[in-house]
């Protein structure tokens, strides 16, 4: 019985978490379509946008929360190329965001 209560804490806990990855995806969309929308009147190539946002899926998470460690690094090593390339095209087009200082209108 014990069992079953502590596996529907953390289903819970996997929503909750589930939610604000989500959450975080709706901010990071919304920050990438400005990019682009600033490179587009800038007159860049499209080959030259960032990438667009990934988020672990939830069949990734709930492996990671619930059992399954594997995919757990496997998201980890996308999150940070991601993560890269998206630095890299802030450098571009001269974009940054709250914590990076420059921000262009």
């Amino acid at each position: 019985m014990k069992e079953k209560e502590e596996l529907r804490e953390r289903k819970v806990a996997l929503e909750v978490e589930w939610k604000a990855i989500m959450e975080e995806r709706h901010k990071s969309m919304k920050k990438w379509e400005e990019q682009c929308r600033i490179l587009k009147q800038l007159g860049e190539k499209k080959k030259d946008w960032p990438k667009k946002p990934t988020h672990m899926s939830k069949k990734e998470l709930t492996a990671l929360r619930l059992g399954n460690d594997s995919l757990s690094s496997q998201h980890a090593t996308q999150t940070e190329a991601d993560e890269a390339d998206e630095n890299n095209a802030e450098e571009r087009s001269g974009f940054r965001d709250e914590n990076g200082g420059d921000e262009s209108d």
